[in-house]
């Protein structure tokens, strides 16, 4: 029996699918915070650029909402019914 058999191994097995979109799942949160960061240096820095600069600020004010509400919603496992 292999070691990526046993539950206790899974979390280490890179063969595990479940353990493995667990992984990407962080890196798209952590590149949603970084994107978000750089969404707002961007606007600091050019916001004389903007035609229509209230509307960026609100556009910025709404990423850490869905940045947030789409990390904690991809964070909690899927609820799997038991397989009998």
């Amino acid at each position: 029996m292999s070691t990526c058999t046993q539950a206790k191994f899974r979390a280490r097995c890179h063969t595990d699918p479940v353990g493995l979109q667990a992984q990407l799942w962080r890196a798209i949160a952590a590149f949603r915070f970084a994107s978000l960061g750089y969404a707002a240096i961007l606007l600091v820095v050019d916001s004389g650029d903007y035609r229509r600069l209230p509307f960026a600020w609100v556009v910025l004010a709404g990423m850490p909402a869905w940045t947030v509400a789409t990390t904690y919603a991809y964070a909690r496992p899927p609820a799997v019914p038991a397989v009998s």
